[in-house]
């Protein structure tokens, strides 16, 4: 794990007092891991606030092997996947998720900010939902499942080259079963479309 810490204020000698604020918190026991960046900037009750004219942002680089449960949460940041395998469960506020090359099951929730996910294999449930944003998802073509994608204000549409059995297909709602079923995947937003598509053999989706 890799983490930056990179503050702006009005001088030097303020920059350098917001840094001493930021505080690297790890947590490791026999079966977990977890890591989170605290502040007084996001905890006014202690005092000693980091001001209204300080930037502060926290960057982690993360090497995984495969197989891992990982939880990712942000605010008012952007969450990357590439080339992982596991189980992952992402969560932002104001900023994107976006996974590339990923391989098992993916839950991602996001308000204010446009998913955009790319799987290799599907190997578990995938779950994708924001709130004024789009969401594109990109399948294997021999992926297998049962879909689900809707949208509120938006439109729907999934690649007929995934060879999707339809039992709903409206504008705005379209479920069914793919290559026989599988895995549940779901993907629904408000106030934005849902794109399913077939991915490229180097990832992302493929060029109708």
């Amino acid at each position: 794990v890799l983490a930056g810490r990179e503050a702006r204020s009005q001088d030097e000698a303020a920059t350098k007092e917001v840094l001493a604020k930021i505080e690297m918190v790890e947590e490791v026991s026999a079966d977990r891991v977890k890591i989170q960046a605290k502040t007084a900037a996001w905890d006014d009750s202690a005092g000693g606030g980091l001001g209204q004219r300080s930037q502060v942002s926290v960057e982690y680089r993360l090497s995984i092997p495969p197989g891992l449960q990982v939880d990712l949460r942000t605010e008012n940041g952007g969450i990357r996947l590439e080339n992982v395998n596991g189980s992952f469960v992402t969560a932002s506020t104001n900023g994107g998720i976006n996974a590339r090359a990923l391989s098992g099951s993916l839950s991602a929730a996001l308000v204010n900010g446009g998913i955009q996910a790319d799987l290799a294999q599907v190997g578990g449930d995938v779950s994708l939902a924001t709130v004024n944003g789009g969401i594109r998802l990109a399948l294997p073509p021999d992926a297998k499942g049962d879909v689900d994608v809707r949208a509120v204000n938006g439109g729907v549409s999934v690649d007929e080259r995934l060879r999707l059995e339809a039992t709903e297909q409206e504008r705005l709602h379209i479920a069914g079963r793919l290559n026989g079923g599988g895995p549940k995947i779901s993907a629904q937003t408000t106030n934005g479309g849902v794109r399913v598509s077939v991915r490229e053999a180097d990832g992302g989706p493929e060029n109708p």
